[in-house]
């Protein structure tokens, strides 16, 4: 593990950025946003400054929730798992997938999105009927953010996600291929009322009964 406070310059582009050694010991990389040396320099020795304080320097911790969220936005449109229409993002053709992260967490620092927080974000999601399955998913996302972020050394820890009971399989569902077969044999006039209970999911249930197997 390197010493924490050990650091260094680099130059991308024409700006300059600092990098240096958290209290974990992991490498963080930060942007001057100035083409100048000397402003590298300067915020170099204040983050240095604050580790051999003991304290995480500013620059490491003032990572916001858009700032992680712009990390994720930006790996699902390079890897073609998105794109933009305008100014919202469609992601795998769907609208408002990031919403109810963006409502809850929009301001909030990184550091301070820890499970506790995480658990009254899926409570919360319950109470207005969302289903665990569909929290998961929410949850998997903010994770994905985390994950892209601690790999580029922008966070140094990763909370525990508290994931929710996933729904069990469904018995007696019918995959496409065997609906349309089973639509086949039956009954012409019974075909329409097949097809309206393959929609609701109760279309085996229709087939035992119109079999004559009834339930035991």
């Amino acid at each position: 593990m390197r010493t924490r406070g050990e650091g260094g310059l680099e130059k991308i582009g024409h700006i300059w950025y600092f990098t240096f050694y958290n209290l974990n010991g992991k490498q963080v990389r930060r942007s001057s946003k100035s083409r100048l040396k000397s402003v590298a320099i300067e915020k170099l020795q204040q983050a240095q400054k604050e580790l051999r304080k003991g304290t995480e320097p500013a620059s490491a911790r003032k990572m916001k929730y858009q700032d992680i969220r712009r990390l994720l936005v930006d790996d699902y449109l390079s890897s073609g798992k998105a794109v933009m229409d305008g100014e919202e993002i469609l992601i795998s053709g769907r609208r408002g997938l990031l919403k109810p992260l963006d409502d809850y967490f929009d301001g909030m620092n990184a550091a301070n999105i820890k499970t506790d927080v995480l658990r009254a974000f899926s409570a919360k999601r319950m109470e207005n009927g969302v289903a665990g399955p569909t929290v998961n998913r929410n949850l998997a996302m903010l994770r994905r953010m985390f994950k892209l972020a601690e790999r580029e050394g922008k966070v140094s820890n990763v909370p525990y996600f508290p994931m929710q009971k996933e729904s069990e399989p469904r018995e007696g569902f019918l995959e496409r291929p065997k609906f349309e077969k089973l639509r086949a044999e039956m009954p012409e006039p019974l075909r329409p009322t097949l097809t309206f209970a393959m929609r609701r999911g109760v279309a085996p249930e229709l087939w035992r009964r119109s079999s004559g197997l009834g339930s035991t």
